[in-house]
């Protein structure tokens, strides 16, 4: 199962690209609200999460995933979230945080020495702690660590968090599915 955490202020795109191409894959996806299971994103989409923590039995878990938005800071500070973080580390479980979601996973140690990416003006952060930022990159993997910059990067990141848990030929037939282009037609 793929755990999607949303809080409220979650960033729009960084939540539901991931939860659509990951779906897309034939991938279970779950998403988990905290605190409550109605959660309202940094743009004011609101969005019925799955299931709450205080429904979550996590021994199925293949895969956390934790988009970024102003509701970072609220995550960052849940016990019960950087519980669930700590737990997929420890059990190798790919984990794959985008814009300032990244932090979180510094904050508890596991950037240290790995590179990374994030949202411009998080770099610090990342760096005191000891990860290897790579700015302007928009996907960067390093172990079971999946880092995104931002919203504008959100469809690669789904695209490599495909990858990583169907590999790639399964992340391009989704890809070509949906006509993601990389570079090219652009407005």
């Amino acid at each position: 199962m793929v755990y999607v955490i949303l809080t409220d202020g979650f960033e729009d795109m960084e939540a539901v690209a991931p939860i659509d191409v990951l779906r897309r894959a034939g991938l279970p996806v779950t998403t988990v609200g905290t605190p409550a299971q109605s959660v309202v994103s940094s743009h004011g989409v609101r969005i019925t999460a799955d299931r709450t923590f205080g429904d979550l039995d996590a021994s199925d878990l293949e895969m956390l995933v934790l988009p970024g938005g102003p509701g970072v800071e609220t995550l960052r500070h849940a016990p019960e979230v950087l519980a669930l973080l700590r737990d997929a580390a420890l059990r190798g479980k790919p984990v794959g945080a985008i814009c300032a979601a990244p932090v979180m996973l510094a904050q508890e140690g596991l950037l240290a020495g790995r590179r990374a990416t994030c949202f411009p003006g998080c770099e610090d952060e990342l760096v005191r702690r000891g990860a290897r930022v790579e700015e302007g990159r928009a996907v960067v993997q390093d172990g079971p660590f999946v880092t995104a910059r931002a919203a504008g990067s959100a469809v690669a990141f789904a695209l490599h968090l495909t990858a990583v848990l169907r590999g790639r030929s399964e992340a391009e037939k989704v890809r070509a599915a949906i006509c993601y282009e990389t570079a090219g037609r652009g407005a």
